[in-house]
């Protein structure tokens, strides 16, 4: 049913997969091309691997009969957005605060701040006095 489409021996062992197919330029599989290189640019320059590290043309060779499966499990592992996120901070200038705060932050930042900030923690003292103000006080009572 399927060799009319893609040729003989197309999903055999060793077989030229979607290659015919891909040849023919048909609507059908310059739409399947065009959604499987989008599908791989989402997880370019990761380290994630999977059935997308494959080009079009030998689509779910080593997927085992669950191809679908395997693209949803590369594409939606958490890694990929943090990869992309962490490679994008740290590219910002060495003083730039988001990539201070991006590297100073990991499952230890809790521990970071033990205390509440002073004056010799590295905050600012107008920073601290303007905590003390509520919106009816004046600056010069916020110290009172």
């Amino acid at each position: 049913m399927l060799e009319p489409v893609f040729g003989a021996g197309a999903f055999a062992a060793g077989g030229h997969r979607l290659e015919q197919w891909l040849d023919t330029q048909s609507p059908e599989a310059m739409s399947f091309f065009l959604a499987w290189m989008r599908c791989q640019a989402g997880v370019r320059d990761t380290d994630v691997r999977g059935p997308l590290d494959d080009e079009p043309r030998q689509a779910g060779v080593a997927s085992e009969g669950r191809l679908q499966h395997a693209i949803t499990v590369q594409r939606e592992q958490r890694q990929v957005e943090f990869q992309r996120l962490s490679t994008l901070l740290e590219g910002l200038p060495a003083g730039h605060p988001a990539r201070s705060s991006w590297l100073e932050v990991d499952e230890f930042a809790q521990t970071l701040i033990t205390s509440w900030p002073s004056a010799t923690t590295g905050i600012a003292r107008h920073a601290i006095e303007a905590r003390g103000r509520s919106p009816g006080r004046s600056a010069s009572r916020a110290g009172a």
